[in-house]
């Protein structure tokens, strides 16, 4: 997945095109109709590898295209063991009507704040109404990150001091948005969300 973000907010994501070689535009992607005289967070996630950024990515106008990549020098994604963080989410008052979304985000020392996965939690259909589960799987090797500075390619460097670090974020319609920072995989956290 890639995706354009915001303060650590999804603005737009894509998949890039997978057809198998021989395709010159094998990993070609196009994140379009972003509001233009902004800079984005370019987040880039893969399963079973680490998450890689390019920060500060401008688009200048409504009609320019920037490229943060070329085909002689594509982005490449470290290697990554993966682990869990789980839990799970009860609404207060109570129901299984809202979609409960959770987000695992990660810090840089640089400012930057990304999401490195969203989900929606499942209906637990086994408890009383109001009780969600979740379960994400999450990559253990250290994010690498680079500032957008033409010319291409834009290099990446691994950010040991938060590898295995998230804040996991519960929000639900109507109820009021919760984090909590600093869990590891094999961890598990649980929300109570109130309005």
């Amino acid at each position: 997945m890639v995706s354009a973000q915001v303060n650590g907010e999804i603005v737009r994501a894509t998949m890039p095109n997978a057809n198998p070689s021989p395709n010159p535009n094998l990993g070609k992607f196009f994140l379009a109709r972003l509001t233009p005289g902004m800079n984005y967070d370019v987040v880039f996630t893969a399963d079973n590898h680490a998450t890689a950024v390019i920060s500060g990515v401008p688009v200048p106008s409504s009609t320019s295209t920037t490229t943060v990549s070329e085909s002689s020098a594509r982005i490449s994604l470290n290697p990554s063991a993966t682990g869990s963080i789980n839990g799970t989410v009860m609404l207060n008052p109570v129901t299984d009507d809202e979609t409960v979304l959770i987000r695992a985000k990660q810090s840089f020392t640089s400012g930057q704040i990304i999401t490195v996965q969203s989900q929606n939690a499942s209906v637990d259909d086994s408890t009383p109404p109001g009780d969600f589960t979740y379960n994400m799987t999450l990559p253990v090797g250290a994010p690498s990150l680079g500032q957008y500075i033409p010319p291409l390619p834009i290099p990446l460097s691994a950010q040991a001091g938060v590898a295995d670090i998230y804040s996991i974020q519960a929000a639900a319609n109507g109820y009021a948005t919760q984090s909590v920072s600093n869990i590891s995989t094999g961890s598990s956290q649980n929300f109570t969300l109130i309005p």
